[in-house]
This record gives structure tokens, sequence and C-alpha cells, in this order.
């Protein structure tokens, strides 16, 4: 019967491997994860966020102007000075003609080893918190179930089965920023092979009341079946992207993904991503 519960739905051309992310469902149960997060310092604008790498003018004008660049100060950035964080993570996709209903999903991460820990704060769809830490528990998820099951305290969920694996539940071994960098050069890389237009300045906006740049960037057939462009928020403060937006041929919006509620280095340690730690 569990398999019924983690059959997902077919994967959607709309929800591009940016998809910075993650599984498809959640809700509180048990205790947040901000309650499960380390002390903080009461300030999380720390001086590690892009100094010593290049002045802010300097990044806004990569942004205006040279977007690989942009993209590669990133790169630099994050893999200077972040080694974890938490936050909150939005996503709205569309299926079919209507957007479905958005979700949150309180998360920490840790980039070595890979950790993950989310819990969704809205709209679960099939399990409300899920746990994975490479190369522990036999490389499987450990996730919590919604529904007739949600008696149940955990179960093990081999992240590499399509057939019992939810493809949006298998999208947490490729969740976080640093990811998500990944695939924007990647994108960079593919519109300069092909001699596509890669993006354009778009101006500032704000995300959870940060100042960020905003840039379009578009994608060739190959690199993105629906979706045609995207609009990437960067925020200046952090120099990382914290929006995207994904939209097709006649801007139809297709996904919207947001990181809120950012902390960095919040010195995660292996005992809070266990399955005791995490309510599993």
């Amino acid at each position: 019967m569990l398999h019924l519960i983690f059959r997902g739905r077919q994967k959607r051309g709309v929800a591009f491997n940016i998809a910075f992310l993650v599984l498809h469902n959640c809700l509180p149960h048990h205790s947040t994860v901000a309650s499960q997060r380390p002390h903080s310092p009461p300030s999380v604008s720390r001086s590690v966020y892009g100094l010593g790498l290049i002045s802010e003018s300097e990044f806004i004008a990569y942004a205006e102007t040279d977007h690989v660049r942009f993209v590669d100060a990133m790169i630099s950035n994050y893999d200077s000075h972040i080694t974890d964080y938490t936050g909150t993570f939005y996503r709205q996709e569309r299926s079919k003609e209507k957007m479905d209903k958005p979700q949150a999903f309180e998360f920490k991460f840790r980039e070595q080893p890979f950790s993950i820990f989310m819990q969704c704060v809205r709209n679960p769809v099939k399990v409300d918190r899920l746990l994975h830490v490479r190369g522990q528990n036999n490389g499987k998820m450990i996730v919590h179930p919604i529904g007739l099951l949600s008696w149940i305290r955990s179960v093990e969920v081999d992240i590499n089965d399509d057939k019992t694996v939810d493809t949006d539940l298998r999208q947490c071994s490729q969740f976080g920023i640093r990811n998500l960098l990944t695939l924007i050069k990647a994108c960079y890389v593919s519109n300069a092979s092909s001699n596509m237009p890669a993006s354009r300045y778009l101006g500032r906006d704000r995300v959870d009341g940060r100042e960020c740049v905003v840039i379009e960037a578009s994608f060739g057939d190959s690199t993105m079946p629906q979706a045609k462009k995207a609009i990437l928020k960067v925020d200046l403060g952090y120099r990382l992207p914290v929006s995207v937006t994904t939209l097709d041929s006649n801007d139809k919006i297709l996904s919207v993904y947001e990181y809120k509620n950012l902390r960095f280095n919040m010195s995660l340690q292996d005992r809070h991503f266990t399955k005791e730690a995490n309510h599993l």
C-alpha cells in the first residue's frame, strides 16, 4: 500500500530541473524547522556575503552588462562563504491550465555532506516531512506520510526508484542555491553554443523586503522543453538568487520559486539531521 502513497504525478515539463529543488508535499507535524535550528546570532547580515570578491558596484555592473560574469561572481561568493543555511522555500507550479496551490517548506540545508530536512507548512500533498543525508540511511529518504498512513512515524524511500517515488520527492537530491547556480550557468553555456540571446537586465525589485537586481534569461528548446525564459531575482546583500519565475513562449507563468527568511552559516551539525531530531 505504501507505494500508492509515494507514486507521483507525471513529471511536469514546466518544473524545470532548476526546480532547484524539492519535494511536493508538507504541513507542520510536531515541532517546526525553526524550533529545531541551533541558536542563531541576533543579526544575519554578517560580513561574509560577497566581501573580498568584488564590490557592490561591480556586481551591479555585471548584472546590467555581463551576465556570465554575474553568475560566476555568485558562484565564487557561494563557494567562498556558504556552508549551510535555513529558511522557507515557496513554490507554485502550473498543472495543465491552472496554477496549483502555493506551497511553503521550512528547511535546513548543509552542503557537506549533502543534508536536507524539509517540512511543509502550507498545502502538503503526500508527505509532510522529508530527511535526506547523502551516504546515510542506505542512500534512502526518510519521510512521514500524511492521510491514512499518518500514524506511521517514518518510511524509508529509495530516492532512485521511479516506481515508488514521486518525481518531486526525488528532486530533494538537487536542492539548493548552489545547484540552481550550476543550472543557470549551464543555460548560459548552452545559449552561447547555439548563438541564442542569453538574457537582459530588467532593473530592481524586492523579495522578502530585501533589494534585488532582476534579469531575464532565455532558454533554447533543448534546455527547457516548455519554459522559454526565466525571471531571476538576485539579492544584492547575499549576492545570491532568491527568486525564479519561469514562463512559456506566451509569457504565461509556469512556476514560481522563492527563498525567504534565509539565515546562513548556522553551524549545522550531524545531530541536526537525524531522524530523532526531526521527529521521524
